[in-house]
């Protein structure tokens, strides 16, 4: 069946056409629905489409953006997104090498501005890390609220505003690029979860 998810990200990735890989990038930027259907001159509702197949081939169906943009920067930008030789296979390396930079660069940037916010106190960083966990990435408030550490768990609202306090300070912020900052620059640094 061709709708079998591949054993391996290695393997889901090659299985990606170029067109799947562009859609995937975009979805990965955190751009909404109707901006990525712009971009790639489709219709909506195409765009929809195309979104759902690519989460078959990748073994996501049902899964959220969040979980698509994680899978994109965890095993698409740092690697030779074909892992094997084809035609412009070294270009698209190094294309990928420098939007890889680009993005670590400015991940770091928000990082640093998130600090100088006071948005990184030790529970916006616990949170922040657990939303760079895939199996997370669909989970409500209440459920991330659960995993937090300490015997008092935060009420649904208390994490809402250490995520908004967060998000609040991205460029087109949302939950879905606090997850990709969070995975391109992690908050675990002694400097970053300082209060």
């Amino acid at each position: 069946m061709t709708d079998q998810p591949p054993k391996t990200p290695a393997e889901a990735v090659a299985s990606l056409t170029e067109q799947d890989l562009r859609t995937l990038g975009l979805v990965a930027l955190g751009w909404s629905g109707d901006v990525i259907a712009k971009k790639l001159g489709v219709h909506v509702n195409t765009l929809k489409k195309r979104v759902d197949r690519i989460k078959i081939k990748l073994g996501m169906k049902g899964g959220s953006r969040t979980r698509l943009a994680l899978f994109y920067v965890e095993h698409v930008l740092p690697v030779d997104m074909l892992g094997q030789p084809r035609d412009r296979a070294k270009q698209r390396y190094t294309e990928l090498g420098e939007k890889l930079a680009d993005w670590q660069a400015a991940a770091i940037e928000t990082r640093a501005q998130l600090r100088a916010a006071g948005a990184l106190a030790p529970r916006h960083v616990e949170i922040a890390m657990l939303l760079t966990n895939p199996d997370n990435a669909d989970m409500t408030l209440a459920e991330l609220s659960g995993l937090l550490s300490g015997d008092v768990k935060p009420q649904p609202t208390t994490t809402q505003v250490y995520m908004s306090a967060m998000i609040s300070q991205i460029n087109n912020g949302t939950r879905l690029k606090l997850a990709v900052i969070a995975t391109l620059a992690p908050f675990d640094e002694p400097d970053a979860v300082s209060s």
